[in-house]
Order: C-alpha cells, then structure tokens, then sequence
C-alpha cells in the first residue's frame, strides 16, 4: 500500500514598525540617531517601490539643541506572505525497515517579502529598502528508518 503525505503553511504578516531618525547628535547631548521630525501627514511614497518606499521630503531634521516629538516606531514597515508547502511517500522495503522520500518548498510562489527600508535621513539610501527574506528555496530529502 502506497501513502503520500504533505503539508502546506500559509504565514501572513503585516509589517513591523520602524523609528526614523536624523543619524546625528541634533539635541547636542552626544548621543546620536535622534529622532526625526515628520512634516508630512503621510510619510510614504505615493507609488512605493524598492527604491522609494519612504518619502524623503516628509522628514527632516529637529532644530539645533532640541529634540522631535515623533514617537517611536511610527513607520510601518512592508508587509510579508509565504508559502511553504512539502510532499512525502514512504515505502516499506522490509518489516520494520522504511524509505521516505519528501520534497519541501519554502516561499512556493515566490514572492518578494522586503525588509525595513533604511531610517536614518543622513544615509544616502534613506527610504530604500535594501534587503529580502529569502526566495524561494527546495530541498529534497531521503530517510532511511530501520
């Protein structure tokens, strides 16, 4: 008797959020990355992509020796979605004595789920989002149970 097995995981997730900063010392306190001032209602980029997710101009930098009313974690960062979906079949080759084969794929459709974009208003990047969860990834396996 043949038995196939699989599974399918959907994960979800909206975005976790981010701090937007001046990545400088503006309050003269030593300590740097304050926080940014938002001068826009909304601080995202009308046709977001990759390399503008963020809207430079909605931010700037607080006045000499004063530090923004911003709040932190203000920015909510992409959203992301997987898929991961898997296939197995166990054979029995002898009593007590088992062969599984099993396929597995992880980010089936292969979607890109962005990371944060760059926060920090002195970084010639700001607003890019430079980095991505992994693609899509396939292993194959193969058990032998005795």
């Amino acid at each position: 008797m043949l038995r196939a097995g699989s599974f399918r995981i959907v994960r979800r997730q909206s975005g976790n959020y981010s701090t937007v900063t001046t990545g400088a010392d503006n309050a003269l306190t030593g300590i740097g990355n304050q926080r940014a001032v938002q001068l826009l209602a909304d601080p995202y980029d009308p046709n977001p992509t990759v390399d503008h997710y963020l809207n430079r101009a909605a931010f700037g930098s607080p006045a000499t020796g004063t530090y923004s009313l911003l709040r932190p974690f203000t920015m909510l960062n992409p959203s992301s979605m997987q898929i991961d979906t898997g296939l197995s079949r166990t054979f029995h080759v002898l009593e007590g004595q088992n062969i599984q084969i099993r396929w597995e794929v992880f980010n089936v459709p292969n979607r890109l789920n962005a990371n944060a974009p760059v926060t920090a208003l002195n970084n010639a990047n700001f607003g890019k989002i430079l980095s991505a969860q992994d693609p899509r990834i396939m292993q194959f396996a193969l058990k032998y149970v005795f």
